[in-house]
């Protein structure tokens, strides 16, 4: 059995997977059948008699009708319900305008089948009397999806420019007015599961499944609102992540933004050099062991050392809030938001360069990072003693332009935040604990995945940190290799192979072409055994102080991690690969699975790899089934995967084990 720890955690958070199950229609019972009455006896007789078939022939007529409506409502039903569907994956994939469009068609759908003729009839009959309250819920809520996604469309196009441009009301009423609309949706969503009940219909998984997530939204909006319009300021972080200097949760913290919000607008936006807090933190705190080759002391600068970001984020917020810098103004942190150097490239190739005539340079997505590391490592305000004053002029002209966009140049921004939050360039952190919920169950807090208990499958993380490698990293390419495979006896082997190599030999800078120094960990499900281990190398560190006649605090988050070799519910091993420019370095390593597995036909073998932030590269995935087994997923004995560059921040693969009928 495994060892049991108490371990670094991130919020819990559950994350519902959508059903592939069929999706169950609405069906109307069938039409009841008239049937006439014997031969009439006297006049009166034939007159009743006659009065029924006219009423029959009426009541045949409008029938039709009913049933015309009837085999309508059985075609138009699972068209609609797939609509619905659509446009919440098109909400949730930020597609706002195609969720619109989504739900204006189901609402047309709807509209079409005429309920209120459906009404009429549908009251006649005792059995359908909930029949036309679920018209008019249906009506209910496409109506208000329609209104909710055309309020989000509008926050999606305007929101940003109204932070910026400080109409912080309009931001604030735009929102309220799309938790309104869901409020109104998810009370009609309610009045329809109860009516579908009373029918004997039971929703489907991915229905309630759906109805969770805005449930999910409400909270988060009834949150988010508290927050944005609390009459006081609110401090948000934004750390600048240099991924050329890489560090466990993304880059290096060379410089940040304190913006400060007041009742949705932006009011304040302070450019700072991450050296200036720390030269004021007083607390003497031991830092992680591989840094101690490099400084004495731990400081905000060093604190994204965890490769979970809440984690990092909510330690980087602590120390600032310990200096003096903050602590005597009584500055309090509400969260933090990394941004990597590529995601600052694509938002000038979308509004265009920066002129900065203090510097006689125009900023643009291509030379962004190189002119920039020149000034601070070089040029004349480094002599001056403000080395990150380049980004104190250039960050403003750059948020000042974000609020005056175009609706193509809103557009590709959008596209381009989302493709940097899929691959982890953009990470969030919340201290309130509902707006970190949903940014967790979004996937956009930089979190590291949480196994169950009882996985089954293969995991991987490959976390490197640079130590006194200057910025080498932005010339490292990296390719990782992960070989899994099944044994009949149910234990899971696992080799993976990194290699790097340094191309920057024939860089002018020192900065670029010094010797790529890389403490590399690499995360396994917890209790995983090393089998072998090659390639890489071990350093012995001697402390750079006496931390125990100095009265150093301990992290204990650190303390635990570097004791255990364990780190949020993964065993850690851990090596050195140091790599010159123009070489490659390759590291090599086996591990077994904690236990066994029941091997059968059915079994479900699962492979999760977290990347890290910042660092792109070459990964391939491959799965050996047992003797006399294939993958049903592709038929085959062995299932591979492989992914080019721009590695989504999580990737999952589900695949099921099948007997092979060869």
């Amino acid at each position: 059995m495994p060892r049991k720890f108490v371990d670094i955690r991130h919020p819990k958070a559950k994350i519902p997977k959508w059903s592939r199950e069929e999706t169950p229609v609405f069906l109307l019972p069938p039409i009841v059948n008239f049937k006439q009455e014997s031969k009439p006896k006297n006049y009166f007789q034939m007159s009743a008699a006659g009065t029924l078939v006219i009423f029959l022939i009426l009541v045949g007529f409008y029938g039709l009708n009913l049933l015309d409506f009837q085999n309508r409502a059985r075609s138009l039903a699972p068209l609609i319900m797939n609509k619905f569907k659509s446009a919440a994956e098109s909400l949730a994939g930020l597609n706002i305008k195609e969720a619109r469009q989504s739900f204006e068609s189901a609402y047309s759908d709807i509209d079409s089948l005429n309920p209120e003729f459906a009404a009429f009839w549908l009251k006649l009959i005792p059995r359908f009397k909930s029949v036309p309250e679920i018209f008019q819920n249906l009506n209910k809520v496409g109506k208000e999806a329609v209104g909710l996604s055309a309020d989000l469309e509008y926050l999606q196009n305007s929101g940003l420019a109204l932070l910026v441009n400080r109409k912080g009301e309009e931001l604030i009423s735009a929102v309220t007015k799309v938790k309104e609309h869901l409020g109104v949706i998810l009370g009609s969503l309610k009045e329809l599961k109860e009516q579908a009940s009373e029918l004997g219909y039971s929703l489907d998984k991915e229905f309630l499944s759906m109805d969770r997530k805005l449930e999910d939204g409400n909270k988060f909006l009834d949150a988010f609102l508290s927050w944005l319009t609390v009459p006081r300021n609110r401090n948000l972080l934004i750390f600048f992540q240099n991924p050329s200097e890489i560090r466990p949760a993304g880059g290096f913290i060379g410089s940040y933004a304190h913006a400060t919000l007041l009742k949705g607008s932006l009011t304040e936006l302070d450019i700072q050099d991450i050296y200036n807090p720390d030269g004021q933190l007083d607390l003497k705190i031991i830092p992680p062991k591989p840094l101690q080759l490099i400084t004495a002391s731990w400081g905000a600068r060093d604190a994204n050392w965890f490769f979970d970001f809440p984690v990092s984020a909510k330690k980087v917020i602590d120390l600032l809030e310990a200096s003096k810098f903050y602590q005597d103004r009584l500055v309090k942190f509400a969260g933090a938001l990394a941004v990597n150097i590529s995601v600052i490239q694509d938002i000038l190739k979308i509004i265009g360069p920066i002129e900065l005539p203090d510097y006689q340079l125009t900023i643009d997505g291509e030379n962004i990072l190189a002119e920039v590391q020149r000034e601070v490592e070089s040029g004349e305000d480094k002599a001056r003693g403000e080395p990150k004053r380049i980004l104190k002029v250039l960050t403003p002209a750059l948020f000042e332009k974000l609020g005056y966009l175009n609706d193509s140049q809103k557009k590709d921004l959008l596209l381009a935040f989302k493709k940097h939050f899929n691959e982890k360039n953009i990470m969030v952190y919340f201290q309130d604990g509902a707006l970190q919920e949903y940014a967790q169950n979004s996937g956009v807090s930089g979190s590291v995945s949480d196994l169950p208990n009882d996985f089954t499958g293969s995991y991987l993380a490959v976390v490197n940190a640079n130590v006194g490698g200057g910025k080498s990293d932005a010339f490292i390419k990296q390719s990782v290799k992960l070989s899994a495979h099944l044994g009949l006896n149910g234990a899971i082997a696992n080799k993976v192979t990194i290699e790097r190599e340094h191309t920057g030999k024939g860089e002018k800078e020192w900065w670029y072409k010094t010797a790529n120094k890389n403490y590399i960990q690499i995360l396994a499900p917890l209790g995983s055994r090393l089998e072998s281990i090659s390639g890489g190398a071990s350093k012995i560190i001697k402390p750079p102080a006496n931390y125990q006649k100095a009265r150093f605090t301990v992290d204990k988050d650190l303390a635990f991690m570097e004791k255990n070799n364990v780190a949020f519910g993964k065993t850690v091993f851990a090596s050195w690969l140091d790599v010159k420019a123009g070489e490659r370095g390759k590291l090599e390593l086996e591990y077994a699975n904690p236990g066994k597995v029941k091997v059968a036909d059915g079994l479900k073998y699962q492979v999760i790899f977290d990347k890290q932030s910042g660092v792109g590269g070459n990964l391939e995935i491959s799965v050996e089934a047992p003797d006399g087994y294939i993958w049903a997923e592709n038929k085959e004995k062995v299932f591979n995967y492989w992914k080019d560059q721009n590695i989504p921040a999580r990737i999952a693969l589900n695949l099921t084990l099948l007997a092979d009928p060869r």
